[in-house]
């Protein structure tokens, strides 16, 4: 996913996600407060662990300052938490004026003026919003063109994230199996993997058997960030275009999925750990729920986690208080 970062005032570094499957900017409370940003009341609720509703206060930013693009006086909502680490997302009505660029092979965001060209079907595409105001662009599966929802701000699952209905249509040549719960800014995502068996197709880009995921809660087909991660996206809101830009045309394909067979609490230190996948290799070593991780490959656990390049985990961990020390392979979900 496209995550930029900035200062506050105070020297702590703040981060936020381009989320283009977002229809507004949301930020932390935490964020608000830090930033000194004045809120005022809303008509958006929300609902607690507990069940019970609370409005939800909208902050007013009065300048976000992004290298040499400065955006002033917009609304972003304010929530008591995002994704583990992110204290923003910025959604696509902040690009509306510009034209943004993302390019992910070489980690830079261009913000600037213009406009794209016509759509040609080949590169450039058109974009609509549906009847929810996600903006969508159109994708062959299977030789049936439909619209997907662009979001490079969806990072679970594979190239595309498909409704329970659709994900009924489609031929699979690996059915979903399901991954551990995935926690999102709404909630938790009961997700499962697959592999589709046929071909996508967006502009003149083919993806040949892509892994595709899939949730009973989903409310709209996705193109998500692992897809777009292939491109250089540069989006046209004032004319509704997209351009994807690649080195070639060459068909591509998804390799192996593979999972650590566990999630866990990354604001904590130590973190706990809140699932283990049944079966894999994590639960197989006797990893468990509530978990204390202490370290992973030696390192920090939460650097241990993100620095892991696909060998063997070792663990050191504490439960009920005694140092526990496990080693287990990558879970393969799918071939």
């Amino acid at each position: 996913m496209p995550v930029v970062t900035f200062d506050l005032a105070d020297g702590s570094r703040q981060r936020m996600i381009i989320d283009t499957g977002a229809d507004s900017m949301i930020m932390t409370s935490s964020l608000a407060t830090e930033g000194h940003l004045t809120t005022r009341p809303s008509d958006i609720s929300a609902t607690d662990a507990t069940g019970t509703a609370h409005g939800v206060p909208i902050a007013l930013v009065t300048r976000l300052q992004l290298g040499g693009a400065t955006f002033e006086d917009f609304d972003a909502i304010t929530s008591p938490q995002l994704f583990a680490g992110v204290d923003a997302l910025l959604g696509y009505p902040l690009w509306r004026d510009v034209l943004l660029t993302i390019d992910y092979s070489n980690r830079v965001i261009i913000i600037g003026r213009g406009a794209l060209p016509p759509p040609d079907g080949k590169t450039v595409l058109p974009l609509r919003f549906d009847d929810r105001n996600r903006l969508t662009l159109p994708v062959t599966i299977n030789d049936r063109e439909t619209w997907l929802n662009l979001d490079t701000g969806w990072g679970v699952g594979g190239i595309l994230e498909l409704t329970a209905a659709h994900a009924a249509q489609v031929t699979w040549a690996s059915a979903p199996k399901p991954t551990i719960a995935t926690n999102a800014a709404n909630g938790a995502i009961a997700e499962k993997i697959g592999r589709l068996g046929g071909d996508v197709k967006v502009g003149r880009y083919r993806f040949t058997e892509p892994i595709a995921g899939t949730n009973t809660g989903l409310g709209a087909d996705i193109l998500a960030a692992a897809g777009i991660a292939n491109f250089t996206l540069t989006l046209d809101l004032r004319n509704m275009r997209v351009r994807l830009d690649r080195a070639n045309a060459d068909p591509i394909r998804s390799g192996p999925v593979y999972v650590s067979g566990f999630d866990c609490d990354l604001r904590g230190a130590p973190m706990r750990v809140l699932n283990v996948l049944p079966d894999s290799g994590a639960d197989r070593a006797g990893l468990r729920a509530g978990d204390l991780l202490l370290k992973i490959d030696g390192r920090p656990a939460r650097d241990g986690l993100f620095a892991h390049n696909g060998g063997d985990f070792v663990v050191e961990l504490s439960r009920d208080g005694l140092p526990m020390k496990l080693a287990f392979p990558m879970t393969t979900l799918v071939p």
